[in-house]
């Protein structure tokens, strides 16, 4: 039956003729109620809200990504910081070392040959310093330029960091190292052929 019964109990129920039809629709009734415009409204919003959701997302991902992105390039800054510091430490104890060599051979006037030889050393660890204090610059450099990279999705401080420190890549020390370089090697060298009369 449309109704669902099963057929046996039907006739202990009085049929009553109803002049109208309830608000329910009477059972085994087959209708279509669609509007012509409803379908191509619904489909219309589902795509402007599914597009909604994808432009919104893709902003929060590459906001997610940029921030993501930032922080390793500040992690990465900070483990540069440690080896430079390092190789800074090693750079003052290579001087301090030719100095110390130059003293020596001034002390025990030492021949030609061994004047020579500390010179040469003396020349060596100021080439060396020149190139491992241009590397140092060019690690500040790398990570203003990456920073830079990030454009609009960078932070204030990053955006500060890379607008002092970013640009093309040194091929020599500042004035300031040139001029400690510059120095330390003249303290080691000059006492090695500078006639010492008493």
């Amino acid at each position: 039956c449309p109704g669902g019964e099963i057929g046996r109990r039907k006739g202990l129920k009085i049929p009553r003729w109803q002049h109208r039809a309830g608000s329910s629709p009477a059972p085994g009734t087959i209708f279509l109620c669609v509007n012509k415009r409803f379908i191509p409204i619904c489909v219309k919003n589902l795509i402007m809200s599914y597009m909604s959701w994808f432009v919104t997302a893709k902003k929060l991902k590459i906001k997610i990504e940029g921030k993501t992105m930032e922080s390793e390039i500040w992690m990465s800054f900070q483990a540069s910081r440690g080896a430079n510091a390092t190789l800074f430490l090693g750079i003052i104890i290579s001087i301090w070392v030719a100095a110390r060599f130059s003293s020596v051979m001034v002390e025990k006037d030492a021949p030609v040959l061994g004047r020579v030889l500390a010179s040469v050393f003396a020349l060596t660890v100021l080439l060396f310093s020149w190139e491992m204090t241009t590397n140092i610059m060019n690690q500040w450099i790398v990570h203003a330029n990456a920073l830079a990279g990030l454009g609009d999705q960078a932070s204030d401080i990053a955006k500060g960091f890379s607008a002092q420190y970013g640009g093309d890549y040194a091929t020599m020390p500042n004035p300031i190292g040139i001029a400690f370089l510059v120095s330390g090697f003249l303290i080691a060298f000059l006492p090695l052929w500078m006639s010492n009369k008493k």
